[in-house]
């Protein structure tokens, strides 16, 4: 049993450690719970007692059958032919087995066009692409609005792979949804455009084709069912398996974003991620952009982004998505649907100026608020940091220089971290072991990580004399000088708010209410101060690495994602995540702090990187991906 000492003495640096270890293990444990966790595929039998559910095993015995006979890409028998011809069987039998008060009309588009195509900076035409579109609305006129909601997935693929969650998850998740829907008496007001588009992997034609394309026997531009469009929902792959993440919104209208807050069961999203892909930081495009930039409507876009390694590949079947990957995708889409259905459009206020700020709590629940509300949040927060840090550690006991100090130290501690990490990268990839990470994102962690986190404390412990109150002031006041800077660049600094609210009110607080208490102390800031903050860090993160590692695999010779995330895990860890956790370590003796960075750095990295992991990075579910450069 520990005994609470009446003293105002500094804690034990052995208790500090031990509590410290034991908190990042258990919230490591936490958060790859919560980031694995699925919900339970329901089956026919399940469909009897929820009739209005999606059904998971109706969904993925569609996808077996729509993947079994290999690639589908454009121009392809098997794109244009076979699948056409099966998802026109399956919509047929979605008809024949609807409700009276439903009515189902399908057309297949044969369009023409051309458009620019950023991404790759090159203008492309193209003639009779397929798509084919179900629209679904009241059997009674007099119940249609005269709106209508997009739902559009495709259903090519690029040669070589069977695409079962690029895209073809998508399309079979749309058909039980359509399925679903159809059977029900209950009626929805705006109506439903399914959009199957043929053409994505060509540079997203197909859905220009709806939106802009053309007959050849025609000058109408753009399908009849495309012009009474308010908003769409684009469901995209680029892995396989996991959680399907919203990774794209707006542009601006809260309300949309608030409305998938507000629907679905299983909420998954960051702002981050479309910061990161709207930034250019991911090699890939959506047809969320056609949809934005040629029919001005928000909208919301989705992605399966765990897994992917096999993303574009021979191993991007149906045997590598596993159970409740397409429950969860169904539900929460169904659910977004359903909202959309009754939806008065014109309540609502449309506007692209206004942005949001948006994640989710380890898939619980989601946070949504306004850009603007976040910069006066974060414009008052920090500054009201800054001036308590300032009053309490540089104006009352008028150290002035204190201030000059925290700042120095707290750059010079995490710029080192930084180089610790860069240089053992730079290590490996002159020993020829450029990705030893490259199957097992995490151990991103415990190369890089560890031994940058270590260097911090050491370099805090140096500099600042093992002053527990220093440490901690320093990388706060640092902190809350970056996030009034940032608040104005990002909306990604959410991560920073949520730091520096939570570990300046429970250091204050603890310190108010515990003086003398060192221990009862320590692990009530902890509990308070670091619990979500750090757990919410590593979560997001988590999900990065998970894009960044693979994606980073694919960009071709000139990227080298080693120094890269060597950079990016360098910084965050200690300057973010173990921002307020480094002040509880520097009371440990420098000696064991430098063999411990010497042991992660010596020991821990050769188990890893020279050992089979890190030797043969490469595995069948994480393949190699080599770029060839013809001169």
């Amino acid at each position: 049993m520990w005994k609470w000492k009446n003293s105002k003495n500094a804690s034990d640096p052995c208790f500090n450690f031990g509590i410290v270890c034991t908190f990042v293990c258990l919230s490591l444990l936490f958060v790859e719970y919560m980031d694995s966790r699925l919900p339970i595929p329901l089956t026919q039998e399940d469909s009897k007692l929820n009739p209005s559910s999606f059904i998971e095993e109706r969904a993925r015995d569609d996808l077996h059958q729509l993947t079994s006979y290999g690639p589908r890409y454009v121009g392809s028998f098997e794109n244009e032919n076979i699948t056409i011809e099966l998802l026109m069987r399956k919509l047929q039998s979605i008809i024949n087995n609807k409700a009276e008060t439903q009515n189902i009309m399908v057309d297949l588009q044969r369009t023409s066009g051309s458009h620019m195509y950023p991404q790759v900076g090159t203008f492309q035409a193209y003639s009779e692409i397929s798509n084919i579109i179900a629209k679904f609305e009241p059997s009674d006129p007099s119940k249609r609005s005269n709106y209508s909601v997009l739902l559009n997935c495709h259903y090519d693929t690029k040669d070589g792979s069977p695409g079962a969650t690029d895209n073809m998850i998508s399309c079979t998740t749309m058909l039980e949804m359509l399925r679903v829907l159809s059977r029900q008496d209950t009626v929805y007001k705006n109506t439903f455009v399914f959009l199957f588009n043929g053409a994505e992997e060509m540079g997203l034609l197909g859905a220009h084709g709806f939106i802009q394309g053309s007959r050849n026997d025609s000058k109408e531009i753009g399908h009849p069912w495309s012009k009474n469009l308010k908003c769409f929902i684009n469901l995209e792959g680029a892995g396989s398996g996991g959680r399907p993440i919203l990774f794209q919104t707006g542009p601006g209208n809260e309300w949309i974003t608030r409305l998938y807050s507000s629907s679905v069961p299983y909420p998954f999203a960051t702002v981050l991620a479309e910061e990161a892909f709207q930034r250019r930081l991911i090699p890939s495009d959506t047809d969320f952009r056609i949809f934005r930039d040629y029919s001005h409507i928000p909208g919301l876009d989705f992605a399966f982004v765990k897994n992917g390694w096999l993303y574009h590949t021979m191993w991007d079947s149906v045997q590598n998505i596993p159970g409740g990957c397409i429950q969860q995708h169904g539900s929460n889409t169904l659910a977004l649907v359903e909202k959309f259905g009754n939806l008065d459009f014109d309540s609502l206020k449309f506007s692209d100026t206004e942005n949001v700020v948006f994640f989710d709590l380890f898939g619980l629940f989601m946070v949504v608020y306004s850009e603007t509300v976040g910069i006066i949040i974060n414009v008052i927060l920090a500054l009201g940091s800054i001036g308590i840090i300032l009053w309490v550690h540089v104006i009352k006991p008028k150290k002035y220089i204190v201030i000059l100090k925290f700042v120095i130290s707290a750059i010079v501690a995490w710029g080192s971290g930084i180089v610790t990490a860069v240089i053992i990268a730079v290590w490996l990839n002159g020993m020829g072991y450029y990705t030893p990470f490259h199957s097992y994102p995490t151990l991103l962690l415990l190369i890089y990580g560890v031994p940058a986190v270590l260097t911090n404390i050491l370099i805090y412990s140096l500099m600042l004399r093992g002053n527990e109150e220093h440490v901690w002031a320093a990388g706060k006041l640092v902190l809350s000088i970056i996030l009034l800077v940032g608040t104005f660049i990002t909306r990604a600094v959410y991560l920073l708010t949520v730091i520096v609210l939570f570990g300046v009110t429970a250091w204050y607080s603890t310190r108010f209410l515990f003086k003398g208490f060192v221990k009862l102390r320590l692990i009530t800031y902890i509990v308070v101060g670091e619990l979500l903050p750090f757990n919410l860090l590593i979560y997001t993160t988590n999900v990065l690495n998970a894009v960044l590692v693979p994606s980073m695999a694919r960009s071709g010779p000139g990227v080298k994602p080693d120094i890269l995330l060597a950079l990016s895990t360098g910084f965050i860890l200690p300057a973010f995540a173990f921002n307020g956790l480094a002040a509880f370590l520097v009371a440990v003796k420098k000696r064991h702090l430098t063999f411990f960075l010497g042991f992660s750095v010596i020991i821990l990295n050769s188990l890893i990187v020279f050992g089979f992991i890190g030797k043969i990075p490469y595995q069948q579910k994480a393949p190699m991906r080599i770029s060839m450069v013809v001169r």
